[in-house]
């Protein structure tokens, strides 16, 4: 009888391994949103407010939107340009 040492099954647990790795990620693949409902708002509230100048006070279609922070949102739109 030979011994093969501990290296004899390494290749096959790791073929397992990658076999478990793999058939966990596309498990759960469908089940998280690529985007939330509300990233359109977010994004013309942004828009408004460097088109505006005014980074205290965020608004959507012209009425005050307080529903988000104005710091997250001061900080995206002091980042983007205002589109003419």
């Amino acid at each position: 009888m030979t011994d093969r040492g501990p290296q004899s099954g390494t290749g096959l647990y790791a073929a397992m391994l990658g076999i478990l790795v793999l058939a966990s990620f596309f498990a759960v693949l469908g089940n998280a949103p690529l985007f939330d409902v509300d990233e359109g708002a977010f994004s013309e509230a942004t828009r408004e407010m460097a088109a505006s100048g005014n980074y205290l006070t965020t608004y959507l279609n012209g009425a005050p939107r307080l529903t988000n922070r104005c710091s997250s949102t001061g900080c995206s739109s002091s980042a983007s340009k205002p589109s003419d």
